[in-house]
């Protein structure tokens, strides 16, 4: 082989070479890229954990010390509501709802495997499965962006009897100890 055949193969080399490495470069930055977008997608899923967390905290904290006894009065139908009943009960019914739409967005920006929202869905539609919470929800779900969250709610409702929030209370309530 004479010695320009060798300069010309290693030149060939040379450029595979290059090719290669420039091909690796390549997957490299889209790697980089892929972690880059998934830790900004954490970073505002957590974001968005805590700033639901300070709004649920301020609706606790408007519910008062013992919002049971408003859900209490929501089942015992012979006792009116007042307005401050309502406002608690307003608050507990969008702190539930809150936090579907919380875990929904963290699910839908994190790609989570497990769908929290939905566990949260069964919470919702349990409390506001009365007669006034099936009042607030027709008023509550016309403002809403999220179809999908409607109708998830909307069947889940319809799937519970309209007071059997209240009957399950009221059959633990007459337990015997």
């Amino acid at each position: 082989m004479k010695a320009s055949e060798i300069n010309d193969w290693l030149g060939v080399l040379t450029n595979v070479g290059l090719i290669v490495g420039l091909i690796f470069v390549g997957y490299g930055i889209q790697q980089n890229r892929e972690a880059m977008e998934q830790s900004k997608a954490l970073a505002e899923a957590q974001l968005l954990s805590e700033g639901y967390a300070k709004t649920a905290n301020f609706d606790m904290t408007i519910a008062g010390e013992n919002p049971a006894e408003v859900l209490a009065k929501v089942c015992e139908l012979n006792e009116q509501l007042t307005i401050q009943d309502t406002i608690v009960l307003d608050y507990i019914y969008w702190s539930a709802f809150d936090e579907i739409s919380r875990s929904k967005l963290i699910d839908d920006i994190a790609d989570l495997e497990r769908t929290p929202w939905l566990e949260s869905v069964v919470v919702l539609t349990g409390l506001i499965n009365t007669p006034h919470g099936r009042w607030w929800w027709e008023e509550a779900r016309k403002g809403q962006e999220d179809a999908e969250i409607v109708r998830i709610i909307d069947e889940t409702i319809d799937g519970f009897s309209p007071n059997e929030f209240c009957e399950y209370h009221l059959r633990f309530s007459n337990l015997k100890s």
